[in-house]
């Protein structure tokens, strides 16, 4: 039987930066009225990348890591101390997403075992 992305037990690991993101998309949400409604789509994105990281999906790993440096940028942009709290944040989210590098690319000895 072949296996799909839905049937794949989400690693432990994993679920930290599930939890993080879902976080943030929450508290962008809330804080729309202080920043402005540009921040839904950041939302949106976040919440995009959420499910893509938990159905294990390779774009959403990707645009992890090319979120986070986006992020870092745009932040050290606004000062150093902004630009590390980003990162420090965002770190919670990446550092567990390339921890789990096999889940969203596995070896194919591992594909056949299943």
């Amino acid at each position: 039987s072949t296996t799909t992305r839905t049937e794949k037990e989400v690693p432990g690991l994993l679920w930290i930066a599930l939890i993080s993101l879902s976080v943030m998309v929450v508290l962008k949400v809330l804080f729309v009225f202080t920043v402005g409604p540009a921040i839904l789509i950041d939302a949106a994105w976040s919440g995009a990348l959420l499910v893509g990281l938990y159905l294990g999906h390779k774009w959403a790993y990707v645009l992890t890591i090319v979120f986070v440096a986006i992020g870092t940028v745009s932040g050290l942009s606004k000062g150093i101390g902004n630009g590390l709290t980003i990162l420090l944040l965002d770190c919670l989210v990446l550092v567990p997403v390339l921890m789990c590098k096999e889940y969203f690319f596995p070896k194919i000895n591992n594909i056949n075992k299943q």
